[in-house]
């Protein structure tokens, strides 16, 4: 890793000047070595465990397309509810165990996914209103409720996961005693917003020492991201708003950048993460999108709506600059890519365009020239 790399080159320098000793430096060598085997193997586990998940999941949709015929709607259910309930437990069994940990997150949001998959698909025999129907409802209520109660003393991540989950399962709770869907969709931006002051008041009081921070710290994380979701269902929904439902998305991510920028510079010591830089990264991803959707909805010619990709991704890579952000500065860099590829192709055979990109190629190199190391620093292997 970068981080490891600068460890190594320091140590080089330190032996030079007779700061460390060789034993020393031998003995941090191996240090970082461990560290890193271990973070690349617990990142090789979630992405591995990710996959599994969606792998599980898919499966379950074929079990319902092959099934469909030859076993009744009740049985179907009965069957994927069951093996969410299994997959549940097993992962809350393997989470007491530190190195089966992202294997036991992805096993549980799978079941708690597939529990969802079977109350929804319980509506061809429990229609809204009906008796069954309502106890269907409450079960997905109260499912979510459960988990977090369950997981709460735990561990910080899956309550997250299920406030994240959560608001579904109210949508569906919501839908099974008849209550409109612009109404559920009101509600659910409601509970957020209570969510989100509730969170927000707690964190900003707490105490370093507080065992609760980090869970609360990522359920708000968790529902920043829900809001998403919730700020498009309710501008194309009930706002009606149509093409310009791309606007509230852009208000959204605006409030997430600027939440962002203050947790990793200016929030209490205790709130600040180093994972706070890969959050900015993703929302440089989604600026990208938004731009492009954005200046198409007001009517920019489509030779020109790269340079809405191409700003946001020359701001990200100059915060990753000044910052040392490398997550920020690799999704500016690919933003920066993906719309001068864009623009090429809009422009094929346009002078204009070649001049275009030879110019974006020459910054870019300039830049890379600017954020080199020290001139005496050792080399990377």
């Amino acid at each position: 890793m970068k981080g490891d790399s600068a460890v190594q080159a320091a140590l080089e320098r330190w032996i030079s000047k007779g700061l460390v000793s060789a034993e020393l430096a031998h003995s941090l060598r191996e240090e970082v070595a461990s560290s890193s085997v271990g973070r690349a193997r617990r990142l090789a586990q979630y992405v591995v465990a990710i996959t599994a998940g969606l792998v599980l999941l898919t499966a379950s949709g074929v079990f319902l397309a092959w099934s469909w015929s030859d076993f009744e709607v009740v049985t179907r259910t009965f069957i994927l509810g069951g093996v969410g309930v299994a997959l549940v437990l097993l992962g809350a069994a393997m989470e007491r165990r530190q190195r089966q940990r992202p294997v036991a997150y992805v096993l549980q949001t799978s079941g708690l996914l597939m529990l969802l998959v079977a109350y929804v698909h319980s509506d061809q025999t429990w229609s809204a209103e009906t008796p069954g129907g309502v106890a269907v409802g409450i079960l997905a209520l109260a499912t979510p409720i459960l988990s977090i109660a369950a997981s709460i003393r735990r561990d910080p991540v899956m309550p997250a996961v299920n406030a994240a989950i959560g608001y579904p399962f109210l949508a569906l709770f919501l839908d099974r005693i008849g209550v409109s869907q612009d109404a559920t969709v009101w509600i659910l931006d409601g509970v957020l917003l209570v969510a989100l002051s509730i969170l927000g008041v707690r964190l900003r009081t707490a105490r370093p020492e507080a065992r609760w921070l980090a869970g609360a710290l990522y359920a708000f994380v968790a529902s920043l991201l829900a809001g998403l979701v919730l700020t498009g269902l309710t501008a194309a929904g009930p706002l009606d708003a149509g093409g310009d439902t791309i606007y509230a998305l852009d208000v959204w991510l605006v409030l997430v950048v600027a939440l962002a920028l203050w947790a990793t510079h200016r929030a209490p010591e205790w709130l600040r993460r180093d994972w706070y830089t890969d959050v900015l990264a993703a929302c440089v991803l989604l600026a990208t999108v938004f731009a492009f959707l954005t200046l198409d909805e007001l009517g920019v010619p489509s030779d020109l709506l790269s340079v809405g990709g191409s700003a946001v991704g020359a701001l990200g890579l100059y915060y990753g600059v000044r910052r040392g952000a490398r997550s920020v500065l690799l999704t500016g860099s690919l933003a920066i890519v993906v719309s001068v590829w864009i623009f090429g192709i809009e422009q094929g055979g346009s002078l204009g365009a070649v001049a275009a990109l030879a110019f974006t190629a020459a910054l870019l190199f300039w830049v890379s020239s600017r954020i080199g190391g020290d001139d005496h620093a050792a080399p990377e292997a």
